[in-house]
């Protein structure tokens, strides 16, 4: 009997082992259970059914938040601005995108650019001068979005930004500065009237119909036309090319860095890196953007485009408020739209889509106030809520009360 006792109080050799097997499969939460499923956090279980082997105390593991995204590292690409990479094709007016429209730009004025004298009579070459245009793009498309918002026209208004009527057209040179060009012997290069004569030449219609204005890509045949008339026609260049590289250096590259073209307002990507495409932007703009989006449904057309004219009426309070004027909102609808091919369509012209639009809403915010632009968002958001109680109010008004109301 002694024997048998001192036989038992001897540990098995396989608890030791079954032991072995718990602790291997406890880390990784292999636990066999019937139904596979693991315990809630906190909860003791036994394992291996009946077997009461061991108990384990599963650690509880807090929860992450999903909207502390303070120790989160921010990026373009994970913040609210990535939709935009799928709607607009981009963040920025890359090189990429801009050489692209450049080339649809001058396809669409090939006949115009031929109908110049130089390369139908003398045997320029086109292509030398396409590329000795093409560096200076991005200066030519930024001069006419700004002033082409500028309202120097007599149709103010009534068309919207995107294009630049004949006034507009002779303030960009001469803000360049190019009337005081002048040969050795002290004579302009360039007369008022000329210019004038450049502008009716560069706005050529093939379906023959005749416009007051000219769109960003008649930009192209008409900086063509200056060159040649300017360093060209006076024997200044021996080649097109070389007047359109001139043209370049002395007039567009001296306006464009000092207060002329787009000084006056930021480069459109200078402005998206520096006061938009950030943490703090998105932190201001992450709590409205439902109210954001509602209000960009209330005043869009086919579910996911805003012309000028409904940008406007957006800001229709706060503009009769005298917080900003009606240029300052011509100027932000312009610069928010990247550049696209698409704008050679003219029912895309003057609309953006919902990414641009918020840009648009933040410039208008910074213009405003820029050193606490999201205090003059939430004015913006306010004041829309106010003038929709406002309309709500008067059409819940009934015919009887309001003949009551004219009878006393």
């Amino acid at each position: 009997m002694r024997a048998a006792l001192d036989a038992a109080k001897e540990p098995d050799p396989r608890h030791g082992q079954l032991a072995a097997l718990v602790a291997a499969c406890a880390p990784t939460a292999e636990v066999l259970e019937p139904l596979g499923r693991r315990p809630r956090p906190g909860r003791k279980r036994r394992l291996f059914g009946d077997l009461n082997v061991l108990e384990l105390d599963w650690p509880v593991q807090p929860r992450a938040d999903k909207d502390d995204t303070s120790n989160m590292k921010w990026t373009l690409s994970s913040s609210l601005w990535s939709p935009r990479l799928q709607e607009d094709g981009g963040y920025y007016d890359s090189d990429k995108r801009l050489n692209r429209c450049f080339n649809a730009d001058w396809e669409v004025n090939k006949v115009n650019i031929m109908r110049i004298w130089c390369f139908r009579k003398q045997g320029a070459n086109p292509e030398a001068a396409r590329e000795a245009l093409r560096p200076g793009f991005r200066a030519l498309r930024a001069a006419f979005r700004v002033y082409s918002a500028k309202r120097t026209y007599d149709h103010a208004g009534a068309m919207g930004p995107m294009r630049l009527f004949q006034s507009g057209f002779a303030t960009i040179w001469k803000d360049a500065r190019v009337f005081d060009l002048a040969t050795k012997d002290g004579a302009p290069l360039l007369s008022p009237a000329e210019l004038d004569r450049v502008f009716v030449a560069a706005n050529f219609n093939t379906g023959g119909v005749t416009t007051p204005y000219l769109e960003r890509h008649e930009m192209i045949p008409a900086c063509i036309r200056l060159a040649v008339l300017l360093y060209w026609d006076s024997e200044i260049c021996d080649s097109v090319e070389g007047a359109v590289a001139k043209f370049l250096d002395d007039v567009v590259a001296p306006a464009f860095g000092r207060d002329g073209f787009c000084a006056r307002v930021a480069e459109p990507d200078d402005f998206r890196r520096e006061r938009l495409y950030n943490k703090e932007t998105c932190a201001c703009l992450r709590p409205h953007m439902r109210e954001l989006k509602n209000i960009f449904k209330r005043f869009c057309f086919e579910g996911r485009y805003m012309d000028h004219d409904r940008f406007a009426q957006a800001f229709a309070h706060v503009e009769n408020e005298g917080l900003v004027h009606a240029a300052d909102l011509d100027l932000a609808f312009a610069v928010s739209k990247l550049t696209m091919t698409s704008e050679l369509d003219e029912r895309r012209l003057n609309t953006f889509q919902f990414f641009s639009f918020l840009e648009a809403v933040w410039r208008v915010s910074v213009s405003i106030d820029p050193f606490a632009p999201e205090d003059a968002l939430k004015l913006f958001l306010d004041g829309l809520k106010a003038t929709k109680g406002h309309r709500r109010r008067d059409q819940s008004k009934s015919p009887a009360h309001s003949e009551s109301e004219s009878s006393i």
